[in-house]
């Protein structure tokens, strides 16, 4: 019986709407978590992969995690924060290569920490050297058996630049390009113009309410707030979308699951104000 398999999946759903609620209270407070987390469990993609035996269910966790210890972290300026969010985020690296995606979230993070809070620098490259130690000790295993074993650390991925034994560049090269033409077709229905693209995103109603108008209004209220968590915040499921839209990567629509704590934390942002 599948039976304990299958129940991962649920309960790694219900600790990710938890986990969400408790970004939005340390935040901005309990309001604004709870609507947060209600914008998240509304969310039929949310809700699907929630209830399917698959990983993203348990990668939305680990990077939900990741994020609520990195906000923590900032908040509360304390080393062990940093450790256990570099932690959540190696279990996301090793639950799968998706996790890579926040990478670029990360780094800008820690970029634009160690500009902001020049009074204590030493420290502060201190606690980001905790956060990306921690994620490589924990991920970094399975990357560097990869690169052992079949010199491709993200194998079969990146391989026109990384290489990788057993590779057939054509064969690899055809098989990209459908499964990328693939992603296209499920996500945007064909190629399309930028605007179609970002306007099918804000439309797609499996991704609603967590993305919605309201996103938007979210993206446009935030110059006008004193509060910098919520850019932190903002900044995680923008950099998704941007690399999405920018046709620098591609993705399937179930590969933005991992993201959506972080649009509806972000949608949740006008009510709050009101």
């Amino acid at each position: 019986q599948d039976i304990y398999l299958r129940l991962i999946a649920p309960i790694m759903g219900l600790f990710t709407v938890l986990a969400t609620y408790k970004i939005g209270e340390v935040v901005a407070g309990k309001k604004f978590g709870l609507l947060a987390a209600l914008f998240l469990s509304l969310t039929p993609l949310f809700f699907r992969y929630s209830i399917y035996a698959t990983s993203y269910s348990t990668l939305t966790f680990f990077c939900t995690m990741a994020i609520l210890f990195l906000v923590l972290a900032v908040t509360r300026k304390d080393t062990k924060y940093w450790v256990a969010s570099g932690i959540f985020f190696g279990f996301a690296t090793l639950t799968s290569y998706i996790a890579l995606y926040m990478a670029p979230f990360l780094l800008i993070t820690i970029l634009a920490y160690l500009t902001v809070k020049k009074d204590s620098m030493r420290l502060n490259i201190k606690n980001s050297f905790f956060l990306i130690f921690s994620a490589l000790l924990i991920g970094g295993i399975w990357y560097l058996r990869n690169q052992i074993s079949i010199d491709n650390p993200i194998y079969p991925n990146a391989y026109t630049v990384l290489g990788g034994l057993n590779i057939d560049p054509l064969i690899m090269q055809t098989t990209f390009n459908g499964i990328k033409q693939s992603a296209v077709v499920s996500f945007f229905g064909g190629q399309v113009s930028v605007f179609e693209q970002v306007m099918t995103f804000l439309t797609y109603r499996t991704s609603y309410p967590a993305v919605s108008l309201l996103t938007v209004l979210g993206v446009i209220l935030l110059p006008m707030l004193k509060n910098r968590k919520l850019w932190l915040i903002a900044v995680w499921p923008l950099t998704l979308g941007f690399l999405v839209l920018s046709g620098i990567s591609w993705g399937f629509p179930r590969h933005i699951v991992f993201a959506m704590p972080g649009f509806a934390l972000l949608s949740a942002v006008p009510i709050m104000v009101l």
